[in-house]
């Protein structure tokens, strides 16, 4: 894997408290791909099923939404990319996939996409995880982007995070965090 200058190993530490109580994090296999797919499925249910799809059609939909999205970041992130898959006491719960670009000027680590399953959303774990990009984002000297539909209810946690609205897409805003950003306004 191509690792972008001075990222190397794993580019996410979790704090000790996480650790401690056995979530950890580990580079992606290619037998975690049906994991993946279950983990995806979970993340879109409730927009398929407002949108009235029935069990089979919300099943066919969503595989090829999945194998569209893979096949996108398999063509667009994976050199200088790092996926990881977030683990509890082994078991698989999630996942965090990560791209540093080294543009001219300030270097970026981006957020494609974190995930977890429906029963750790909510718990503290997605903040913990924003924080170790953030941390390593700034060991780095790196700034951090990512992109949100705008009705995400994550959005909320970004803006707490330091993150602001950098574009708009349209059906999504590009956000960025930089270090020296989020010291002045916690000040």
């Amino acid at each position: 894997m191509t690792h972008p200058q001075g990222l190397t190993g794993l580019w996410l530490a979790l704090s000790a408290d996480w650790q401690a109580r056995g979530i950890g994090l580990r580079l992606r296999q290619p037998e975690d791909l049906p994991f993946l797919r279950d983990l995806y499925r979970s993340t879109r249910a409730e927009e398929v099923a407002a949108a009235g799809f029935d069990a089979f059609a919300a099943a066919v939909f969503l595989n090829s939404q999945f194998d569209l999205q893979c096949r996108h970041f398999d063509a667009h992130y994976v050199l200088g990319g790092q996926r990881l898959v977030i683990t509890a006491q082994d078991q698989l719960i999630g996942r965090v996939e990560l791209w540093a670009s080294e543009p001219e000027g300030l270097a970026d680590l981006r957020i494609v996409d974190i995930s977890l399953l429906p029963d750790w959303r909510g718990k503290g774990l997605g903040a913990a995880l924003m924080a170790a990009v953030q941390q390593s984002a700034a060991a780095q000297g790196r700034s951090v982007s990512l992109h949100v539909d705008k009705f995400n209810r994550a959005y909320r946690l970004y803006t707490r995070l330091g993150f602001r609205k950098a574009g708009d897409t349209g059906a999504s805003w590009r956000m960025e965090w930089r270090a020296g950003k989020l010291r002045k306004s916690r000040r």
